[in-house]
């Protein structure tokens, strides 16, 4: 998303769309867990793991060295097993149908289950982005009251100087002007105005 200071109007302090094509402003978040909450929901978490009548865990060259079912392969697969129903003389002796159907049945049943997870985990990854662009937002804003204030707050120069430090190590890019507060919502100080142009 791209954030232009014309995007709000200054009046108001409220966003307003310059054109139909320009994204509205991301909601802001104002939330956190419990520490019973979040207790909990990692034990949720963790008691999934036995409900798998199998997990498997990799090294990055086995990954590499599997041969994954692609989207290409998937066919091809299905079409195998369907001709080994076909034409089971053809089956060789060392193939056991019974774990090739096994196989078959827990690709289809992690496939169903994964698309769950993979869903949740999308919403978990985009939360996490939202709040922690407000996080970043609110730090931009105390380092500029923090540089402001540095000479006329006793030990401020300090934090100054180690804020700047960090802020300048950010590497390229990191010293860009940084999106404005999100609109609407509550928390994440997002009451606050931008900065003039």
């Amino acid at each position: 998303m791209i954030w232009t200071q014309s995007f709000w109007n200054q009046s108001s302090w409220a966003p307003v769309a310059e054109n139909p094509n320009t994204p509205m402003p991301i909601q802001n978040i104002s939330a956190e867990f419990t520490v019973q909450g979040l207790a909990d929901l990692k034990a949720a978490i963790l008691a999934l793991n036995p409900m798998f009548p199998a997990l498997s865990v990799l090294t990055e060259d086995e990954r590499r060295r599997l041969q994954r079912v692609a989207a290409g392969r998937e066919s091809f697969c299905e079409t195998a097993i369907s001709g080994a129903e076909s034409f089971p003389t053809v089956l060789p002796g060392f193939i056991s149908k019974a774990e090739w159907d096994k196989d078959e049945n827990y690709f289809t049943q992690l496939g169903e289950v994964e698309i769950l997870i993979v869903a949740l985990l999308m919403k978990l990854h985009d939360t996490r982005a939202v709040v922690g662009a407000e996080r970043y937002r609110q730090s931009r804003k105390f380092y500029e009251a923090v540089k402001a204030g540095k000479g006329d707050v006793p030990g401020l120069q300090a934090l100054y100087e180690m804020l700047r430090d960090q802020f300048d190590g950010q590497g390229p890019g990191g010293g860009e002007e940084e999106p404005p507060a999100p609109g609407g919502g509550g928390g994440g100080g997002g009451g606050n105005p931008p900065p003039g142009p």
